[in-house]
């Protein structure tokens, strides 16, 4: 007799399974609090994704409206619209953009899984962190997930949205403020646009401004991704490592500059002093992608949605932390196309436990345990001891 049909291992693996599943079915999605953050984690389409899956998926009243997705939508889609944080809170997953309120954290129970941006750059101190350590949840944030080979898929993705938007941005403030169609026309000289960067965003700027004919500048820190971003590329560009100098001569020249040098941890660093803004052109526009991280120009200030734009010696600053929000529907789906698979690996393998051991890329995005801060970039900017999420999970036994 076949031993394993005798102990009736065949069934219970089904229904090990089945439990597991039910033990991860509940996502909530809920509303920002934030009034300058209008967009959302998941889509009416992931949340069609997740129900055929099984799982059982609350949306908040009205959480998607300000990216264009209808409360109507998302019932269509199979979701259970809630207008109750209680109701909301009792789900084993919850999802937002922005980073959770205190009062959202004290509804919090232990257990929970948590997905958001963190935003490290905005936190003086590590109060918040220190309350999700206290509730003992498991949070993961949007920005630090990173595949095998390096890259960072949510980040990857809104910066290819954020490059692409610096052109129409410019267009506007060039039609509005000079009367001037941004491009280059027989017999009329090309705009003139100066990008700080040789990342992402510093990519997808160059591949819509000079799709219109603008001559371009491109200054980076380095000779190392200068020559990447014209091998992705595959175009004669200009490029210069950031010279003061050479820097100050083509601001001076400049229609348009764009800021997007990113920084790991802290501060970015100034790169465009305010005497350099001063000898700029009256009425060019300068942008400063990375404000989020304080900003790479000395005159840049951090602005609400609503107001972007502001005025210093002359030069029109646009200095939004959160660029698309200004095109939140397309930013949503976005983040939604990641997420939807992320949470359908996760109950593919039945627990999360599971899950994290199973995948470098979903372990990479965790930065609370548990109790434990577990994100070495967390725990060195706010002085909080690290534990190495490996271990911790390693530590629990299956059964």
């Amino acid at each position: 007799m076949d031993v394993k049909l005798q102990s009736g291992l065949y069934p219970q693996e089904e229904m090990l399974e089945v439990q597991n599943r039910k033990n991860i079915l509940s996502i909530s999605l809920l509303k920002e609090t934030d009034e300058n953050e209008k967009r959302v984690g998941l889509t009416p389409v992931g949340v069609t994704e997740l129900v055929k899956q099984g799982y059982r998926v609350f949306v908040e009243q009205s959480a998607g409206s300000q990216a264009f997705f209808s409360d109507l939508q998302y019932s269509e889609s199979g979701a259970e619209i809630k207008q109750t944080k209680d109701e909301l809170f009792s789900s084993d997953i919850l999802i937002k953009i922005g980073s959770f309120s205190n009062e959202e954290i004290e509804k919090m129970r232990p257990g929970q899984t948590l997905f958001s941006t963190v935003n490290i750059a905005r936190y003086d101190d590590n109060s918040f962190f220190k309350k999700l350590c206290e509730k003992r949840v498991r949070a993961f944030g949007f920005e630090f997930f990173r595949e095998v080979s390096g890259a960072y898929p949510y980040m990857q993705s809104i910066s290819e949205i954020v490059g692409s938007s610096t052109l129409f941005i410019a267009t506007q403030h060039l039609m509005r403020k000079k009367g001037i169609l941004l491009g280059a026309y027989a017999g009329i000289a090309p705009t003139q646009v100066v990008i700080l960067g040789a990342g992402t965003v510093a990519e997808y700027a160059v591949r819509a401004f000079n799709g219109i004919g603008a001559s371009i500048k491109i200054f980076g820190e380095s000779v190392e991704k200068l020559r990447r971003l014209r091998y992705n590329l595959n175009m004669s560009l200009y490029t210069s490592v950031i010279d003061r100098a050479e820097l100050a001569r083509a601001l001076e020249q400049a229609d348009i500059v764009i800021g997007c040098i990113h920084t790991k941890i802290g501060r970015t660093p100034i790169v465009i002093t305010e005497e350099m803004v001063m000898k700029m052109k009256p009425q060019s526009l300068i942008i400063d992608v990375c404000i989020d991280q304080g900003g790479c120009v000395e005159t840049s200030q951090i602005r609400p949605l609503q107001q972007a734009e502001f005025e210093k010696h002359g030069v029109t600053h646009h200095c939004v932390p959160n660029i698309t929000s200004m095109i939140p529907q397309t930013a949503s789906q976005a983040f939604s196309n990641h997420l939807t698979n992320m949470l359908g690996y996760i109950g593919e393998q039945g627990d999360l436990i599971r899950a994290l051991r199973g995948n470098e890329c979903l372990r990479s995005g965790m930065y609370v345990y548990n109790g434990s801060i577990t994100n070495r970039t967390v725990a060195k900017h706010l002085g909080m001891p690290l534990k190495d999420l490996n271990i911790l999970i390693g530590s629990i036994l299956d059964y």
